[in-house]
């Protein structure tokens, strides 16, 4: 008999369908986005929201991990639950909205009922365009920092962040 509170993936079964392990990451397909959920290593997790056909270009920051925590993944009633040593990422189908704990558990990521993930096409400089939003709930004194290559300030708390993919000379999305 397994202990929810030291195991939470504890005896539940397997991972629903739409979701696959490797020794590596969790890959949750939604119903218009992928959520890659990898541990880098104990205590550090990456989130990566892939849109459903979309060519998505390799990241050039983080190159490797150091000893990441085994990943586990089970079925839900809302969805699915993956699980590592420091961490439950509970997932709900369709959506993809994610609420994340740690072992003790407290709530570090909750995308809430309004939340996570979306997609949409709207028209910017005369051209229509995929626009992605990503909104969490979070804890008033928790920090945003860096968001990519962009100059400014570190602290990105409360601001919003354009993101553009642009293919230039020299530059290619594989």
């Amino acid at each position: 008999v397994s202990d929810a509170a030291s195991d939470p993936c504890g005896d539940a079964g397997a991972a629903p369908g739409w979701v696959t392990v490797d020794d590596r990451a969790a890959v949750l397909r939604c119903d218009a986005v992928s959520l890659r959920v990898a541990s880098w290593a104990p205590g550090v997790l990456r989130l990566r929201y892939e849109p459903m056909g979309a060519a998505v270009a390799r990241g050039i920051a983080v190159v490797g991990a150091a000893s990441p925590e085994a990943l586990r993944a089970v079925a839900t009633a809302g969805g699915a639950r993956v699980c590592t040593a420091s961490h439950t990422i509970d997932v709900a189908a369709g959506t993809c909205r994610i609420a994340v704990r740690d072992r003790g558990g407290r709530v570090l990521v909750d995308d809430g009922d309004d939340g996570g993930w979306s997609a949409q096409r709207e028209t910017i400089d005369g051209l229509v365009r995929t626009v992605a939003r990503l909104r969490r709930r979070s804890d008033p004194s928790e920090q945003y920092y860096g968001v990519g290559e962009r100059t400014g300030p570190l602290a990105r708390r409360g601001t919003r962040n354009v993101f553009a993919e642009r293919v230039t000379g020299g530059y290619y999305v594989d």
